[in-house]
């Protein structure tokens, strides 16, 4: 009877357990892959890559965004210096 508790443990609550512990740490939900899978969703688990929280990912996005809007500002700056460069080469001042 102990040995079987042992192995039940073993084989079946460690993954569990190990998974969860995994998976907290990547910001993933850990326990499925070692309630379903055992060793085999533990290993699994520790090839998947970092999951980015909610907060990381937002300020991600901002910073891509503030770059685009940067970007844009200077476009439109640029096209602006082309029409007042056009406009004085015919003698025209703003």
């Amino acid at each position: 009877m102990t040995a079987l508790l042992i192995i039940l443990v073993v084989l079946w609550i460690a993954p569990i357990l190990v998974a969860h512990d995994i998976g907290k740490k990547r910001n993933r939900t850990g326990w499925p892959y070692g309630l379903l899978l055992g060793w085999l969703g533990v290993l699994i688990l520790s090839c998947t890559s970092y999951l980015p929280s909610d907060a990381e990912r937002r300020i991600r996005e901002f910073e891509a965004q503030r770059q685009l809007n940067n970007f844009e500002a200077h476009q439109v700056l640029a096209e602006q210096q082309k029409k007042v460069g056009v406009l004085g080469s015919f003698g025209i001042d703003r």
